[in-house]
């Protein structure tokens, strides 16, 4: 995808892969009838809508910042998932390029590649990287007795913790919050770490 231009930032889309559903399926509310006017442009002819797992990357002064980490390499719920580090890759980007990744929420898919496996020990996949977590989502993912995926966020997201990385609780969160250029700075919307700035 060709970068964009947003002041002095350039924002670029990569993608650790794609996946399909039966759209009655993913959006639940919306029945096949009322499909009828987007499904040229929206659904395949089996009636699947195709999803990206998508992330960003966002250079500018002297920073890359790198948005979400898609599904990563662990999980395969169909379709392809995993192609985050190639799709860096392919854009320039190595891990040890990223200064901070920016979590906009804990679900599975925007996780994935926080960590990669190391000697048998999960450890942060972008090793100079700050990682900023919202800490209402921290404390519902990964409360004392989470529920589903606990796996998952296990090995993902307690190496983090343990490693030190975490930019997103304490004095810490509100360093790495003013020290983020205008263009990355969290704002309140939901899922979209409202609660940085509110403590």
């Amino acid at each position: 995808m060709t970068p964009v231009k947003v002041g002095t930032a350039t924002v670029l889309a990569v993608t650790d892969g794609r996946f399909s559903r039966p759209a009655t399926r993913f959006f639940p509310g919306v029945t096949e009838a009322q499909w009828e006017t987007y499904r040229a442009e929206h659904l395949d002819a089996g009636g699947h809508v195709h999803l990206n797992f998508g992330s960003f990357v966002v250079r500018a002064d002297g920073q890359t910042v790198l948005v979400d980490t898609g599904l990563g390499p662990r999980l395969n719920i169909g379709g392809t998932s995993g192609t985050l580090l190639e799709s860096l890759g392919a854009a320039g980007v190595a891990p040890e390029d990223v200064d901070m990744v920016v979590t906009t929420h804990l679900h599975l898919d925007h996780i994935g590649w926080n960590t990669v496996e190391q000697d048998g020990a999960f450890v942060p996949a972008f090793p100079r990287a700050r990682y900023l977590v919202q800490r209402a989502d921290w404390d519902f993912f990964l409360k004392p007795n989470p529920a589903e995926d606990a796996e998952l966020y296990q090995t993902t997201m307690r190496p983090l913790e343990r490693a030190g990385v975490l930019a997103g609780r304490g004095r810490a969160r509100r360093h790495a919050v003013a020290a983020l250029p205008p263009y990355a700075r969290p704002h309140p919307w939901p899922c979209l770490l409202p609660d940085l700035l509110r403590r």
